[in-house]
């Protein structure tokens, strides 16, 4: 899973990211990296696997460093917090005024307040859509807004989301199962003020926040022909994807496959049957013949 960070300090091989739950965090540096920059870090991304709270890097006499990004932290995380209101984007605890957009056969975005409940639903003009489902939590009626709208057979399922927990992800990824979903799932970081953003430049909030991250889906004809790398990069270090195989395609593989060996075993026992038949009329004649003697 990524995490939302933002960068602290920039060295030769190296960079300190600072994540929601303010810790710091070794990262490999990456070309074009900037102080302040947010960015989202998988485990690939990880320099060195030791994580230390600021406060114990401001503590620690072993670490000078840590005590020089510790004084550049308490400034920049000052401005942050008062002139951009960053770390209201870091969503490890819950949702922050949220939203969603699933690219459905009728997409929908859908914003979500920060007790999980549904704010709002539009179609990719924002135009309201009227729905029951206003007032209730986004994660007891994934299945309502899903099940009789699937994207086409031929498509992943893509998810454009900001500022929420890994509950929701997990919640829609075992929907997609139950509902026999063959595919990848992709999920896409958004940007905050990509809904008033998409808005006023008259896009939808997925071709928006696709397009202001450089990123590029695919279909399911790419799914096999593609290697995690490859999508990945597609991504640009901007989502993550999960490869869904349906509960009930599961089920009926496993049912065809047990009627097969089923069947298999039947003709096997009928063939010894017929075998020891042949044997004993075998034996038997000979018996008669030998008696005849």
């Amino acid at each position: 899973m990524y995490k939302k960070t933002v960068i602290a300090e920039i060295k030769d091989k190296y960079a300190y990211a600072l994540s929601g739950d303010m810790e710091l965090i070794k990262i490999k540096k990456k070309q074009n990296m900037e102080i302040g920059q947010e960015i989202y870090i998988t485990e690939e991304d990880i320099y060195e696997e030791k994580i230390l709270s600021i406060e114990k890097a401001a503590d620690s006499e072993k670490s000078p460093i840590f005590k020089n990004i510790y004084k550049k932290l308490a400034i920049a995380c000052a401005f942050l917090l008062v002139f951009t209101g960053i770390f209201n984007s870091f969503s490890s605890v819950g949702y922050a005024d949220s939203y969603i957009s699933l690219e459905l056969k009728e997409p929908r975005q859908i914003l979500i307040d920060k007790k999980g409940q549904i704010k709002e639903i539009t179609d990719i003009n924002f135009n309201p859509v009227q729905s029951d489902l206003k007032g209730k939590k986004i994660t007891d009626n994934l299945n309502s807004i899903i099940k009789d709208n699937m994207p086409d057979e031929e498509k992943n399922f893509v998810m454009i989301c900001n500022k929420v927990p890994e509950e929701l992800q997990t919640k829609l990824k075992d929907e997609l199962e139950n509902l026999g979903y063959e595919g990848d799932l992709l999920i896409v970081q958004g940007q905050d003020g990509a809904w008033k953003n998409a808005k006023q430049k008259r896009k939808s909030l997925s071709q928006y926040v696709l397009e202001k991250n450089g990123v590029e889906t695919w279909n399911k004809e790419q799914n096999q022909k593609m290697n995690s790398e490859e999508k990945k990069k597609m991504l640009n270090r901007c989502g993550t994807y999960m490869e869904i195989k349906g509960k009930n395609k599961n089920e009926e593989q496993n049912f065809q496959e047990g009627k097969t060996i089923k069947q298999d075993t039947g003709t096997t026992k009928s063939q010894q049957s017929n075998k020891f038949s042949e044997i004993g009329e075998k034996r038997q004649f000979k018996k008669g013949k030998s008696e005849n003697n």
